[in-house]
């Protein structure tokens, strides 16, 4: 009798799963249920033992592939609490290949780096941007303006201009006290004026890191750079998708976990125009920037909202961006010393 049942099996499909065999032909109806409500299709089977008498046992039948049978047996382990084991018809027999113990599932498919390629091949794609696309906003000609939110409710315009490799830097008050200051780099050398006043010689190795500081690809971060991040960073390259937009902001997460190279990062991406939204770098997100109000300037788009969020720190850092000009029209005397 077993060989025809097999057969049967196979040319139906060569996997099939079912609970171990019991006495309780009731116990067996009830697993039956709880195998219907959980939108499968069971029957039970009846088999007569020598020296045990009839035995009982529930069977779901028609897989095609093993992941398939095996996603269901655990699925069914969780909601009907009993166990269940996935088998392969080969030829006359049955071989058990998995069991799933009642309340447990299979451990989740580990998703790899292949998963998240695609994507951010997207992300680089949607963003517009290229690996010279960095060095022509340092260089310029280029011209940015956004207003940052200080603590204490103070609100400072910066105006970063450059042509040449030639930087000026003008920070003037928006809101309450800030103190407006000129700065001009150049291979030349570096000048400070304070408030309107004269220009004094400045250090030009120290000038040239704190006007980095206020340069575009610092406060607009990443987006500038994926141009040459993504192609080359151990961290994007090892990325992997951690969850896939179900979520209530519906965006899709990719992850870097980190190594003794390269810290952690974590992408959030939204999956309709596959614009980064949010990033955040260090152990326990250090640091994380959210990305809003993204506008097209050329052939980039750019966020002109960045709120940055540090561990530790009561208020977040905020930019808006009032103008990104990558043709700027440099005005004459732009980089002299007066």
């Amino acid at each position: 009798m077993l060989l025809p049942l097999l057969a049967t099996l196979a040319a139906a499909s060569p996997f099939y799963v079912e609970t171990p065999t019991g006495a309780d032909r009731d116990a067996a109806r009830a697993t039956e249920a709880g195998v219907t409500r959980a939108g499968e299709s069971p029957r039970i089977i009846r088999r007569f033992v020598d020296g045990a008498g009839w035995r009982f046992f529930v069977r779901i039948e028609g897989f095609q592939d093993e992941a398939d049978a095996t996603a269901v047996a655990g699925k069914l382990a969780t909601e009907t609490r009993s166990d269940f084991a996935v088998f392969e018809v080969e030829g006359d027999h049955a071989v058990r290949l998995a069991v799933v113990e009642a309340g447990s599932s299979p451990p989740a498919e580990q998703r790899t780096a292949s998963d998240a390629a695609p994507i951010l091949f997207d992300v680089l794609q949607a963003h517009g941007a290229t690996a010279s696309t960095l060095q022509q906003i340092r260089t310029g000609p280029m011209r940015l303006v956004y207003r940052r939110t200080l603590p204490g409710d103070r609100v400072a315009e910066t105006t970063w201009l450059t042509s040449g490799g030639d930087v000026r830097v003008d920070v003037t008050p928006f809101q309450g006290p800030v103190r407006s200051s000129s700065t001009i780099v150049s291979a030349d050398g570096a000048w400070l004026s304070v408030d309107g006043g004269a220009w004094t010689k400045q250090d030009q190795e120290k000038s040239q890191a704190v006007v980095g500081q206020l340069a575009p690809d610092e406060v607009i971060p990443l987006v500038l750079a994926l141009g040459s991040a993504l192609p080359s960073r151990r961290e994007f390259e090892r990325m992997t998708v951690v969850d896939e937009g179900a979520g209530d902001e519906d965006l899709v997460v990719l992850r870097f976990a980190g190594d003794a190279a390269a810290g952690p990062v974590e992408l959030a991406v939204s999956p309709e125009d596959h614009l980064i939204r949010r990033a955040r770098f260090g152990d326990a997100g250090a640091v994380e920037h959210t990305f809003d109000d993204y506008r097209a300037v050329g052939d980039l788009e750019v966020p002109f909202r960045i709120t940055t969020v540090r561990a530790g720190s009561e208020e977040p850092d905020i930019v808006e961006v009032v103008a990104f000009d990558t043709a700027p029209r440099i005005p004459a005397g732009a980089f002299d010393v007066e």
